[in-house]
């Protein structure tokens, strides 16, 4: 068994840390100015172009000059633009960038619609659908592969049946899942809102927006405001499917992605740490009862895991309880 940690770079100086931590894959965006001066402020050449260079520290040569040093260690690198939607005109222009990728030796270009999977292949490059892409069964994974798609990242809401059943009925698919740091309240592929510096976006406008309730008692009402109140505070808030290590690697999974293009780069080097560990753990062990109890518990377990609302398998959380009888 085995499967990669995809990690989030957004520093060249980091490559080194992370390899040595136990990154085997790395992807980015990246950011050009002269998009916006052509397109307009609200241009997103990835869903996160809204942060500007807070998310997408490199411009596309300095993207370029990245793509060369990661193919270089030896490792594979993935480049963002999966934007929901382009324009004719913008397609025409990304066409430009992914050719100067491709000749660089990008591994693959993360792509949303089947328009911009079209551009990739035709200049030579592999296309990877990213959760936008909202990969939710068989005949998603199917539709993607027809069109040339050589990998999916499923989106966060699919539980681990569900996506054992893709890996089971299309086995000749690299699968990609997500596994620490951020989740979301919203499915991807269906959050049309802009990912903007200044606010965030719409999921979190939901979270700080004010909630009126009505029930039948006020104990009723009390437990109702304590329940929003922890999932407006704790959901997603340090995303980990650290239990569902085995369970992916038994079921061939290709790749476990680390969140944290605009995340502290010492936090994503201690929490590849916990996840190189853990893997390692995981691929030593017979069965899930066996990982169960010797894996490694994230920092805060108590607060994070208990609660369930930063758990991105809580199927599987509550199968490791059931196993200890909690």
């Amino acid at each position: 068994m085995s499967m990669n940690i995809l990690a989030p770079i957004n520093d060249a100086a980091q490559l080194k840390p992370l390899i040595d931590a136990g990154a085997d894959e790395f992807y980015f965006g990246f950011f050009e100015d002269s998009d916006t001066e052509v397109f307009g402020e609200y241009f997103e050449l990835n869903r996160m172009s809204g942060f500007g260079r807070y998310a997408n520290r490199f411009t596309l040569s300095e993207a370029v000059s990245l793509v060369r040093q990661i193919a270089a260690l030896g490792k594979d690198s993935y480049v963002t633009l999966n934007s929901s939607g382009y324009t004719e005109q913008a397609i025409q222009r990304i066409q430009s960038y992914v050719i100067e990728l491709v000749d660089a030796g990008v591994t693959g270009c993360i792509v949303s619609c089947p328009e911009l999977l079209n551009v990739v292949r035709h200049c030579g490059g592999k296309a990877v659908i990213s959760c936008v892409g909202t990969v939710y069964n068989e005949a998603d994974v199917r539709f993607y592969q027809r069109l040339g798609a050589t990998r999916v990242i499923l989106p966060r809401d699919l539980s681990m049946d569900e996506i054992t059943l893709l890996t089971t009925h299309v086995p000749d698919m690299e699968y990609e899942t997500f596994l620490m740091r951020n989740g979301c309240i919203l499915s991807d592929g269906n959050c049309l809102g802009l990912h903007r510096f200044e606010h965030g976006g719409i999921c979190k406008d939901i979270r700080k927006s004010e909630k009126q309730f009505i029930t039948k008692s006020d104990k009723d009402l009390d437990a109702l405001r304590f329940t929003q109140e922890l999932y407006d505070t704790c959901l997603f808030r340090n995303a980990c499917a650290a239990c569902a290590l085995f369970r992916m690697l038994s079921i061939g999974i290709t790749a476990c992605k680390m969140v944290g293009r605009v995340d502290r780069p010492e936090q994503v080097l201690k929490d590849m740490h916990f996840v190189r560990k853990n893997r390692e753990i995981a691929m030593s062990c017979l069965t899930e009862e066996e990982y169960f109890e010797r894996m490694i518990l994230p920092d805060g377990y108590e607060q994070i895991c208990n609660c369930g609302y930063s758990c991105y398998f809580p199927e599987i959380v509550n199968k490791r309880a059931r196993f200890f009888g909690c």
